[in-house]
């Protein structure tokens, strides 16, 4: 007759503890996964890729091929910029476990920085107007949304927003 409950089989430490995973053994079933959406074969250099681009749709893009990565920092940029303009704007957030029946939470963005939020919508309505055209502010907008846009909506804006993006660096 033992005394507890057995062991669950699992690798141990020097201590007899079982081994916990990494990081990086957590992730590799979805980097796999990524790399067999992509065609890739899985070898370590392709994972790592995968693992510095592929958390986004715009990063599976550019892992494809569809865009440069010129195009890939432009809409780096351009989800930035937006995720500051929602913020200013005190945008409730998209899931529905932020939502808020309620009322409001908390104190409101804007009145902690007037400033920043008038930069942030300042530099957004400056990124749409770059764009000119409403089909390619709302291909973005899916895009920074983690929505599949099909690419030749896509390219053009990524083209537009990029060449504003480096004015408005300069």
């Amino acid at each position: 007759m033992g005394k507890g409950r057995k062991r669950k089989a699992a690798p141990r430490e020097a201590n007899g503890r079982a081994q916990r995973e990494t990081a990086w053994q957590v992730k590799l079933p979805v980097l796999e996964r990524r790399c067999n959406e992509l065609g890739w074969r899985l070898t370590h250099e392709n994972l790592r890729q995968v693992d510095k681009f592929g958390g986004t749709v715009w990063g599976m893009m550019l892992l494809a091929g569809d865009i440069d990565r010129r195009q890939f920092e432009a809409m780096e940029w351009f989800a930035t910029v937006r995720a500051n303009y929602l913020r200013a704007i005190d945008a409730p957030p998209d899931t529905p476990r932020g939502a808020s029946y309620g009322g409001a939470t908390g104190a409101s963005l804007i009145a902690e920085n007037e400033d920043r939020a008038r930069m942030a919508r300042r530099a957004y309505e400056g990124a749409v107007r770059a764009l000119r055209f409403r089909r390619h502010h709302y291909a973005l907008v899916a895009l920074a949304n983690e929505q599949r846009v099909e690419i030749k909506f896509v390219k053009p804006a990524l083209r537009r927003i990029a060449d504003h993006a480096l004015v408005a660096e300069e």
